[in-house]
């Protein structure tokens, strides 16, 4: 427990550093490691040797011993796949036409699907909300459909779509208006934040003390519609409250409707990506994603909720902002 709770103040303040940088460089770093890292823990998924990543921290020599070079080189080739695709779509996205609402000032995100946007970006997080929702249906009905589920193709295929939107979201959130106000961009990404975290807690404490209908028994047992009615209300609670004192002003102009429906939506939509890990875990005979943050386990256990909850709350306030706005 002494550990836990270490490694979590330190994650804390190096996650808190990195979010309120008013240097976009260090920034796209930390995201870029981010994503590589998780990319790379995801791959065993794929790519599976003897023993697992574990022994290739504490003892690399056994690691490579018992599994050989192979899985790990195709396990970096992959995770640099994936970075060079998403820097590739957010380069094409820049260059080729209007995402200026990430530098100007007084942006609203509904110009994400604004007519003369960019067809791209648009597209790329369509895809994700239809990704999220087809991985909802798969961690409800699993083990109904664990031949999809355990398909090696199917599991690099799902990889993009897993990382690629949570990257250009990221990017996007964090820089909006950053040349006239970066802190804009840093309350966007910790007010998703905060929410993910308040449903976690609340989706914990309910479901202990009155859940009974389980969410996905053969993935997350613990994990109950109870559970995730408290974190929602929870979640709302906290935002209420962000709200009140106007934290979400400059970042969202206060289109409270869009905001309050994206942030339901958002919470909801965490918790399936919180199963999804559950699940490939399950199929795979994992316990940890990875082993880098002592007793939190790996980066993809710490961020498997924000994959799911940032393209999904993008898309979701981008259009009702554009549709009510």
């Amino acid at each position: 427990m002494k550990q836990r709770i270490i490694t979590g103040l330190i994650l804390i303040v190096l996650a808190s550093l990195w979010l309120t940088t008013p240097y976009p460089q260090f920034f796209l770093a930390g995201l870029l490691l981010i994503v590589f890292i998780g990319a790379f823990e995801y791959s065993q998924f794929i790519f599976r040797g003897e023993i697992n990543d574990e022994h290739l921290l504490k003892s690399p020599s056994e690691y490579i011993k018992k599994n050989g070079w192979k899985p790990v080189l195709q396990r970096l080739l992959y995770s640099s796949v994936v970075i060079f695709s998403g820097t590739l779509l957010v380069t094409a996205a820049t260059e080729k036409s209007n995402l200026d609402y990430i530098l100007l000032d007084d942006t609203r995100l509904h110009q994400l699907f604004a007519e003369g946007s960019n067809i791209l970006v648009m597209w790329v997080f369509i895809l994700s909300a239809a990704w999220w929702i087809l991985s909802a249906f798969l961690v409800l009905r699993y083990p109904k459909n664990s031949g999809i589920v355990s398909s090696k193709f199917f599991k690099i295929l799902a990889g993009f779509i897993y990382f690629i939107p949570f990257f250009m979201a990221a990017g996007i959130l964090r820089f909006q208006s950053f040349v006239t106000d970066s802190s804009i961009g840093a309350v966007s990404i910790l007010s998703v934040m905060v929410l993910v975290w308040a449903a976690d807690s609340g989706a914990y404490f309910v479901g202990k003390a009155c859940g009974k209908h389980k969410m996905s028994p053969h993935v997350s047992p613990n994990k109950t519609f109870e559970g995730l009615a408290g974190g929602v209300v929870l979640a709302l609670i906290i935002f209420a409250v962000l709200a009140y004192f106007g934290c979400y002003g400059k970042a969202f102009q206060m289109n409270m409707f869009a905001l309050t429906v994206a942030s339901v939506v958002t919470v909801v939509f965490s918790v399936i990506g919180d199963l999804w890990e559950s699940l490939l875990k399950r199929e795979s005979g994992i316990k940890d994603s990875g082993f880098i943050f002592p007793g939190h386990g790996g980066m993809l256990d710490r961020i498997d909720s924000l994959l799911a909850a940032l393209p999904v709350f993008l898309i979701t306030f981008a259009a009702l902002d554009r549709i009510l706005g």
